[in-house]
């Protein structure tokens, strides 16, 4: 990536229209691309993935039930596995509202949409397996700022708000669907910085 960046960079910049396909990258992690459609709008479709797993133990010691003479039993370890996914889809319309010479600045409006799963199980005393499912989708507005180091390298910042609807239909426990379904907002502070690669 920085041999890549260091050839574009360094490449010579010729009289023709600036490019209007690009690759982003940036923070919150997600890898997009970006579409000009003219010289004030353009697209900016991204994607996020991730991926968790975590393994613990716990030692655990039922007490002794001196009234019926039951002794204490011996210690027991339960391995306690969890693996989880998220995978997410948004797209982001960039209005371009201002230029002074590589600096530009927008206002963006923003949809996304994000897929979770949890899976979770334990060995030892007990034996149980659980499956969870969410879903949520965020809208939200910001001010950003993108500035050409090169006619093909861009930065870009934004900050704004957001609004995110995450559902959890229920649960799967040993087989019994749990049909409890909850729903949360929320109303926060969001911000980005990443990179423009053009084509």
């Amino acid at each position: 990536m920085a041999v890549l960046m260091i050839a574009w960079l360094a490449a010579p910049v010729r009289a023709q229209d600036d490019p209007r396909i690009g690759i982003t990258m940036g923070y919150p992690a997600a890898v997009g691309v970006v579409w000009r459609l003219n010289d004030n709008i353009a697209l900016r479709p991204d994607l996020t993935y991730q991926r968790t797993s975590s393994e613990s133990l716990s030692t655990i010691t039922l007490p002794s039930l001196s009234v019926v003479g039951v002794p204490n039993s011996s210690p027991t370890t339960t391995v306690i596995t969890t693996d989880s996914w998220s995978v997410g889809v948004g797209v982001s319309a960039l209005f371009y509202i201002s230029r002074h010479e590589a600096l530009r600045t927008y206002l963006s409006p923003r949809w996304g949409y994000t897929w979770s799963s949890a899976d979770g199980s334990s060995s030892g005393v007990s034996i149980l397996a659980t499956l969870s499912n969410s879903h949520s989708q965020t809208v939200g507005g910001s001010f950003g700022a993108q500035y050409a180091l090169s006619r093909r390298f861009n930065v870009y910042g934004e900050v704004g708000l957001g609004y995110s609807r995450t559902t959890l239909p229920g649960s799967d426990v040993l087989g019994v669907i749990t049909r409890t379904e909850t729903t949360t907002s929320s109303l926060a502070t969001r911000g980005g910085a990443g990179v423009v690669l053009y084509f």
